[in-house]
């Protein structure tokens, strides 16, 4: 099960993209690769 906490750890290396776009922070994926392992 993927807890409220791993989704906001994988989230937050994201959130300045998702506010000011641009390109992926490197290596984050916007901790989607982490979710899709949980």
């Amino acid at each position: 099960a993927i807890t409220c906490g791993q989704v906001s750890s994988a989230l937050s290396s994201c959130l300045g993209y998702l506010k000011n776009g641009g390109a992926v922070p490197p290596g984050s994926s916007c901790g989607i690769k982490n979710l899709n392992s949980a």
